[in-house]
């Protein structure tokens, strides 16, 4: 398994079209295969920054997930309302754990 945690923060305001424009992405990405969840949250200790985690059965597959039309159009529409560029960070899981 491979999980990815991506951190947006966004300009004062702006929650709310973010979201709307996370839908597509957010979609899309779930019907991917080899897509095992895909979640966007609230920070409740910083104001004004959302999380996507990710997890997917291999990185290979999530290199195919950047490569998809609604990850492109994403960060097209959403990087505007960015205080800060993005902050993702990946952990493959050991497979002897689960």
């Amino acid at each position: 398994m491979f999980i990815v945690l991506a951190q947006f923060k966004i300009k004062p305001g702006t929650k709310d079209e973010f979201i709307r424009l996370a839908g597509p992405l957010v979609m899309g990405s779930r019907a991917e295969v080899g897509c095992l969840s895909y979640e966007l949250f609230e920070s409740t200790e910083r104001e004004n920054v959302l999380i996507i985690v990710e997890k997917w059965i291999d990185r290979a597959v999530f290199e195919n997930h950047v490569a998809t039309a609604h990850f492109e159009i994403f960060g097209k529409t959403a990087g505007p309302l960015l205080i800060e560029e993005r902050d993702v960070r990946m952990y493959p899981a050991y497979e002897e754990c689960q």
